[in-house]
C-alpha cells in the first residue's frame, strides 16, 4: 500500500454489502459484456460497473465532464487514469478493503496512474468483481499474478456514510 489509512467513513452496512455482492454475480452469471462507456445490463466498462453497482445500493455520484461524458479526446490526453479520476477523488484510501470499496489497478507500464478499478465483493478471500475488456463481468482475486504485480490500493466512496445503517 503506498499511503496510510485514511478512511473515517464507514464500511457498507450488511444489508448493502448483500445486495452489492448479489448484484454482481447477477451480472456475471448473466455474462454482461464489456462495453466501453458502458452503464447497464447490456455491457459495462470498469467505471460502469461501479457506477452501476453502488447504483444498486442507492450510491451516486456527480462526476466531472471528462468522466460522466468519456470521450477518445480524453482518453488522449490523460488515458484511464484521467477517466477514472473522477470517481477516486470521491473517495477516501482505505487499507481495510470491505464489500463494496474499490479495487485499484495501475496501468500496465506505468508506476503511478491508475488504469483499471473494480468492487471488492469478499475481501476476506481478495475477491472482486470487474469488468475486463477480453472477458465481461466476472470476479477476480487481486492475489492472483495477473492482478498482485499491479494492485495500488482500495478507496471508499465517500457516499457510503450516506447509505442508510438500517432497512
Amino acid at each position: 500500500m503506498r499511503v496510510a489509512d485514511s478512511a473515517t467513513v464507514p464500511p457498507l452496512p450488511a444489508w448493502a454489502a448483500s445486495v452489492l455482492r448479489d448484484v454482481a454475480a447477477s451480472c456475471h452469471a448473466a455474462r454482461v459484456p464489456f462495453l466501453h462507456r458502458g452503464r447497464g445490463m447490456t455491457g459495462l466498462d470498469c467505471l460502469g460497473l461501479v457506477l452501476f453497482l453502488h447504483d444498486r445500493i442507492g450510491v451516486r455520484y456527480e462526476l466531472p465532464p471528462q468522466t460522466a461524458h468519456y470521450s477518445a479526446h480524453y482518453f488522449r490526453q490523460g488515458g484511464d487514469a484521467l477517466y477514472l479520476r473522477g470517481i477516486l477523488d470521491l473517495c477516501q484510501i482505505t487499507t481495510r478493503p470491505a464489500v463494496g470499496d474499490l479495487v485499484m489497478f495501475l496501468a500496465p507500464g506505468s508506476a503511478v496512474n491508475v488504469g483499471h478499478a473494480g468492487v471488492v465483493t469478499d475481501p476476506a478471500r481478495a475477491e472482486f468483481t470487474h469488468a475486463f475488456s477480453s472477458r465481461g463481468v466476472r470476479p477476480a482475486r487481486w492475489t492472483l499474478p495477473l492482478w498482485h504485480p499491479r494492485l495500488y490500493g482500495f478507496a471508499r466512496p465517500r457516499a457510503f456514510a450516506a447509505v442508510p445503517r438500517n432497512r
